[in-house]
């Protein structure tokens, strides 16, 4: 019991002693005290307009010095774990997942109409970059709830997606020798930014969007592993992708055309190549050399 007296004795004491004086420097100091309180206590000593909302009121603990009423609130508010957002001369404070929500009555509306980009995603893509506003999207019409100073940037980060969206370019490529469904996936890796789909597996055709600088890229490539295998007709045409990770490409090709000559070999696009290694990489002396090495040392003695 004494030490629970002793707590409530030092909250009053440290709100009473808080300055009335909204420009002065202030200690606060509470212990398991709901944030809450600790607030409540804070806007009525400085006289600030502070709206506390969410379903979050945990117990705190803080002993610091604050500059301001503004900096004491931001102390409180981490300690709680809360967001605080200043809202012309009051603050809203809430959880983070409850901060849109709660500044939903100090928005502004505005509707944008969407030409290129789809109107759904955008509306993800900008509650994600903004986490204070609120943004719904349907049959081309972008509507955004946010803060006048949040709605700037907002609807600038929309015209960025709707210039980007307007640039996309898509087009068709009929594969002639592998089959539709690897080829698309093998383009797919390589070119992570584009959007490849089969429209057509029985007459081979592959749709590809994106950039239009990309979608070439992509499309001189599907041209490259599109070629004629003289393979067994029992035998399908496989593509595989592999992740150079130690020797050199031009090196790993060229060898894999000396070991395989029916196998064929392409390089993928730079954009897709990994890093440099720290180390030196294999070269085809090098990998000339090694084999030489394990024949010197086969047991059967073939040279």
């Amino acid at each position: 019991m004494k030490a629970l007296k002793y707590i409530l004795v030092c909250a009053v004491v440290t709100a009473s002693a808080l300055p009335s004086f909204a420009d002065q420097a202030m200690r606060i100091v509470f212990s398991k005290t709901k944030a809450s309180a600790v607030i409540h206590s804070v806007a009525t000593r400085t006289g600030y307009n502070v709206i506390f909302s969410g379903s979050q009121d945990p117990e705190i603990s803080l002993n610091v010095k604050a500059n301001s009423p503004e900096e004491a609130l931001k102390f409180v508010s981490a300690a709680a774990g809360l967001s605080m957002k200043k809202v012309g001369a009051s603050f809203v404070i809430a959880g983070p997942d409850e901060m849109r929500d709660a500044l939903r009555p100090f928005a502004e509306s505005k509707t944008l109409e969407l030409k290129a980009a789809d109107a759904e995603s955008t509306a993800k893509a900008v509650e994600q970059a903004f986490p204070y506003v609120t943004a719904s999207g349907s049959h081309g019409l972008l509507v955004l709830h946010a803060l006048p100073e949040d709605q700037k940037s907002a609807v600038e980060f929309v015209i960025r997606i709707e210039k980007e969206a307007a640039s996309q370019s898509t087009m068709i490529y009929t594969a002639k020798h592998v089959p539709t469904d690897g080829l698309g996936d093998a383009l797919t890796a390589m070119f992570d930014t584009l959007k490849v789909s089969v429209v057509d597996p029985v007459v081979g055709t592959i749709a590809i969007s994106g950039s239009e600088a990309e979608v070439k890229k992509a499309l001189k490539m599907a041209g490259s592993l599109d070629i004629e295998i003289p393979l067994p007709p029992e035998e399908p045409i496989v593509l595989e992708l592999y992740n150079v990770r130690y020797s050199s490409a031009p090196a790993l090709k060229l060898f894999l055309q000396e070991a395989e000559p029916e196998v064929q070999v392409m390089i993928g696009p730079e954009s897709f190549s990994p890093g440099n290694p720290g180390f030196q990489p294999l070269s085809s002396t090098s990998v000339q050399g090694s084999l030489q090495s394990q024949a010197v040392i086969e047991p059967s003695g073939r040279p």
